[in-house]
C-alpha cells in the first residue's frame, strides 16, 4: 500500500464504532464500501483516508480513519511514473 492507492472500506471493527459518540457512528459507518484515496501511511502501517460531510448551514463534518490491511481492499494502484 502506498500514498494516492484507491482503496475500498471492507469493514470497520466493532469495537472501533462503539467508541464513537453516537452522532459520528451513522457518518462513519457510511465510509463502509466507498473509495478513497490514502493520503497518508503511518509509522504502524495503517492507510489513512478522509471523508467530508456537508451538514448545512455552511457546516461541514469530517472524518479521517486508519485502516488496517484487512479493513480494505486495494481498488487502483498509484501511478508509478
Amino acid at each position: 500500500m502506498r500514498v494516492g492507492d484507491v482503496v475500498r472500506i471492507v469493514s470497520l471493527s466493532k469495537a472501533f464504532l462503539a467508541s464513537l459518540p453516537p452522532d459520528e457512528i451513522k457518518d462513519v459507518s457510511s465510509m463502509i464500501g466507498e473509495t478513497f484515496t490514502v493520503e497518508e501511511i503511518d509509522d504502524h502501517g495503517s492507510a489513512w483516508v478522509t471523508k467530508s460531510w456537508s451538514s448545512g448551514e455552511q457546516r461541514e463534518n469530517l472524518h479521517s480513519l486508519g485502516l488496517e490491511a484487512t479493513e480494505m481492499e486495494l481498488v487502483g494502484a498509484r501511478n508509478a511514473n
